[in-house]
């Protein structure tokens, strides 16, 4: 029989809704070994929260929080963003 791989990886989603839609998803990617971070305060991260949760993350679901170069280049384990907001793509520029 064949080991399950584990991922070991934290991912931080910021969407709000996302603890409405996306808990089936969380459970199974902790099945998997990833560590899961998500928005259920029902607000908007505050800049400073968003650094303290993304620090160490390496991926980011992000919504419509403000995720720049600055912000960025202090998350040195981040591999993805995966923006889901039209507005940020739009407004914020992100490029290293």
């Amino acid at each position: 029989e064949k080991e399950k791989r584990r991922i070991d990886m934290k991912v931080l989603i910021t969407p709000r809704g996302f603890a409405n839609y996306g808990t089936d998803i969380v459970k199974e990617m902790e099945a998997k070994g990833v560590t899961v971070h998500y928005n259920d305060t029902g607000k908007q991260y505050t800049p400073e929260q968003f650094l303290e949760l993304a620090k160490d993350a390496d991926g980011i679901i992000v919504g419509v929080d403000v995720m720049d170069k600055a912000m960025m280049e202090q998350c040195p384990n981040l591999k993805v963003v995966q923006i889901t907001s039209i507005w940020n793509m739009q407004k914020r520029e992100v490029s290293m």
